[in-house]
C-alpha cells in the first residue's frame, strides 16, 4: 500500500515524526521515496522506528489560543459589552479605541513586514520606485531601456509573439523583464496610480537616499484604513443613523471591516499590484468620514471637512481610478442639505459646493494633464498598453464574461478537502468561448463573508428605515455591483480585485446591524441577533486568515513562512 506524501520542516521538530497506519499487524517492511528535485543535497541521520514523541509546549500557541478565546468569549451573545454604549467622549472609551487600533496595527504589521530590500524577483514589483526616481530626475517615463525586439514586433501587446521571438533566441527568462509594464511610443510607462511614489516614495528616496520598500507603502494605507474604518463606523452611527452603538458591537463591525474588506489579502501580498487599491480604500474611507464629520450642525457644515473629503475621494483618481464614483455616496450623505436645507446648489450655499467641488477638479484635471504627457490623451490611464498575460489592446467588452465573472466574484463555494489545509483553490470554469484572464481564486465573496447578506435587507420594503438611509445603502450596493462589473471586463477575475467591491457590500451590512441592534427587542431577541452576529462576523474572520494557508495562491504561506505553516499542522495533527 502507498501511503500520501509528507513534508518535514526543521524548523519543526515534531513534524520528524510521522505515524503510519500500515496494514493491520507487523510490518515488516518500509520503502521510502524522497521527493525531491534532480541535484537536491541533504543530510539524513537515520531513521528510527516506533519512536516516542517528545511532549512539546508552544508559547505562542498557548498565547495565540488564550486571546482567541478571550475574544470569542468578550463577544458571546450575552456579554455585557453589548449593554454599554460607546462613546467617544468617555475616556476608558477612547482608551479602549487606541489599545484596539495598536493591535490591528501591529498584527497589519506582522503580516506585511518583509525586511528593507527592495528588489523581488518579479522585476515589475519594485514600479513604485521606478516612477519615484523618474519623478525626481524630472521625467514621467521610466528608466528602463526598451529593446530592440519589442520595437519591431508587428503587435508588442500580444504576449504569444513576445514569447515566440524569446524562445527563438533562447532568452525565454526575459519574458518577466517586460511584463506588466506600460508601453507606449518606444518608451516604458507604469499604468499603476502615481499618487502613492509622490506622495510616499519619492520623499522617502530624498530623505533617506534610498528606495522605500513596497510593503512600507501597504503597511502605511492599510494602517489608515484601519484607523479610517473606526471613525466611519462611529460617525455613521452617530451623524446618519442617528442610533446608539455598544461597545460590543462595535467590536464586531470594526473586526468585519477590517478582515473583509480585501486588508488581509493585500497585507500578505504587499507587491506592487496591492498599492493602488488600498490606497484607495484608505482614501475612500477617510473621505466618507470627513463628509460625515461636516455634518456638526443641523444647518451649517464644516467647510474644512466638506473639502478634506472631497480631496481624499478625488485623490483614489491618482491611485485606483474606479473608486473616484464613491463621490456618488455624497448625494444620499447630503440629501437633507442638498433638498431640505438648500445649503448646497444655492447662493448661499455656494461655498460648500466650491468645497465639495473643486477637489475634483484640481485632482481631476492635474491627473488628466499626466495622462496627456504619457498618452496623448487626458482619458488615458494607460491600462491598453500594459504588457501582460493578454493583449488589452483588443480586450474589448463581452457581455458574456459577467455571468462566469459574477459567479466566481460573489456566489463560487470554497472549495475543501480533507487533507490539510483543508482548503484549495477553485476553478475559475465556465462556457464562456473567449478569453478572460483568470489567477488563484479561493471562493466567492459572499462564500467568505456571509455576513454581508444582511445589507439586501435594503430591498424590502418591510426593512422599515428613512428613504434617505435607504438610498445611501442601495447606492453601495450599487457602487459595489458597478466595480465589479467593471473589474469583469478591464482586468479578469482575480482575488485581489475583489478588494475593490468588498467595502461596498459591506457597509450596507453594517447598517443593518447598527439599525436592527438599536431597535427595541425582546431579551431573546436579542440574544439571537447578538448570536447571527458574533457568528458571522468570527465566521469571516477565520475564513479570510485561514485563507492565508492555502496552497497554490500567490505568496504561499508555505513558502514564505514554513515553520508557521508546518507547525499549524503539525498542532492539528490529532485529527488523523
Amino acid at each position: 500500500m502507498s501511503m500520501p506524501a509528507s513534508s518535514v520542516a526543521l524548523s519543526v521538530p515534531n513534524s520528524r515524526y510521522l505515524e503510519l497506519h500500515t496494514a493491520a499487524g507487523e510490518t515488516n517492511s518500509i520503502r521510502i521515496t524522497i521527493n525531491e528535485e534532480v541535484g537536491s543535497s541533504f543530510e539524513l541521520r537515520g531513521i528510527s522506528a516506533n519512536a516516542s514523541v517528545p511532549f512539546e509546549l508552544s508559547g505562542f500557541r498557548v498565547v495565540l489560543a488564550f486571546a482567541v478565546l478571550s475574544l470569542v468569549f468578550s463577544l458571546r451573545p450575552s456579554s455585557p459589552l453589548y449593554t454599554h454604549n460607546l462613546s467617544w467622549s468617555v475616556n476608558a472609551h477612547w482608551a479602549f479605541i487606541i489599545v484596539l487600533t495598536i493591535i490591528e496595527i501591529a498584527c497589519f504589521l506582522r503580516f506585511c513586514y518583509r525586511g528593507f530590500g527592495t528588489q523581488d524577483t518579479w522585476e515589475a514589483h519594485d514600479q513604485y520606485d521606478d516612477l519615484a526616481n523618474a519623478f525626481i530626475m524630472g521625467s514621467i517615463s521610466l528608466d528602463k531601456e526598451v529593446p530592440d525586439f519589442l520595437k519591431d514586433l508587428s503587435n508588442p501587446y500580444d504576449p504569444s509573439e513576445r514569447g515566440q521571438y524569446l524562445a527563438s533566441v533562447g532568452e525565454q527568462e526575459l519574458a518577466d523583464s517586460y511584463t506588466d509594464y506600460a508601453y507606449y511610443d518606444n518608451a516604458f510607462y507604469s499604468y499603476f496610480g502615481p499618487l502613492p511614489a509622490l506622495v510616499l516614495f519619492v520623499p522617502f528616496k530624498l530623505i533617506f537616499g534610498r528606495d522605500m520598500p513596497t510593503w512600507v507603502s501597504v503597511f502605511f494605507f492599510g494602517s489608515f484604513f484601519i484607523v479610517a474604518a473606526k471613525v466611519l463606523v462611529y460617525q455613521m452611527a452617530k451623524r446618519l443613523l442617528k442610533v446608539r452603538m455598544s461597545i460590543g458591537l462595535f467590536l464586531l463591525v470594526d473586526i468585519m471591516l477590517c478582515s473583509s474588506s480585501g486588508l488581509i489579502y493585500l497585507g500578505w501580498l504587499p507587491v506592487v499590484y496591492s498599492v493602488p487599491i488600498i490606497a484607495s480604500l484608505a482614501l475612500t474611507a477617510m473621505g466618507l468620514s470627513f463628509w460625515l464629520l461636516s455634518k456638526r450642525n443641523p444647518y451649517a457644515l464644516n467647510k474644512t471637512m466638506l473639502a478634506a473629503g472631497s480631496l481624499c475621494i478625488a485623490a483614489t483618481l491618482g491611485c485606483r481610478q474606479t473608486f473616484v464614483l464613491s463621490f456618488l455616496l455624497a448625494f444620499p450623505i447630503f440629501w437633507k442639505e442638498i433638498t431640505k436645507q438648500r445649503v448646497f446648489f444655492s447662493r448661499r450655499g455656494l461655498a460648500n459646493t466650491l468645497c465639495v467641488i473643486l477637489p475634483f477638479v484640481f485632482c481631476g484635471c492635474a491627473v488628466m494633464a499626466y495622462n496627456w504627457v504619457r498618452f496623448d490623451s487626458p482619458f488615458d490611464f494607460g491600462a491598453a498598453y500594459n504588457l501582460t498575460s493578454n493583449d488589452m489592446t483588443k480586450r474589448g467588452v463581452e457581455l458574456a464574461r459577467f455571468p462566469l465573472g459574477i459567479f466566481a466574484y460573489l456566489f463560487q463555494p470554497i472549495a475543501m478537502d480533507s487533507a490539510f489545509p483543508y482548503m484549495t483553490t477553485v476553478n475559475v470554469l465556465g462556457d464562456y468561448q473567449g478569453y478572460t484572464s483568470a489567477e488563484p481564486m479561493f471562493g466567492g465573496f459572499f462564500s467568505f463573508s456571509a455576513i454581508a447578506l444582511l445589507g439586501l435587507a435594503f430591498f424590502s420594503r418591510k426593512f422599515v428605515c428613512t428613504g434617505q438611509i435607504r438610498s445611501l445603502a442601495l447606492t453601495f450596493l450599487g457602487l459595489g455591483v458597478a466595480l465589479m462589473l467593471i473589474d469583469i471586463q478591464v482586468s479578469g477575475i482575480t482575488a485581489r480585485y475583489m478588494s475593490d467591491f468588498s467595502f461596498f457590500l459591506l457597509i450596507p451590512a453594517v447598517m443593518v446591524m447598527l439599525l436592527v441592534a438599536d431597535r427595541r427587542l425582546s431579551s431573546r431577541g436579542k440574544w439571537l441577533f447578538n448570536a447571527v452576529c458574533v457568528t458571522g462576523v468570527m465566521g469571516s474572520l477565520a475564513l479570510n486568515v485561514w485563507a492565508l494557508f492555502i496552497d497554490g495562491r500567490y505568496g504561499a504561506l508555505r513558502d514564505a513562512f514554513p515553520a508557521l505553516y508546518y507547525g499549524m499542522k503539525q498542532a492539528l495533527s490529532f485529527l488523523w
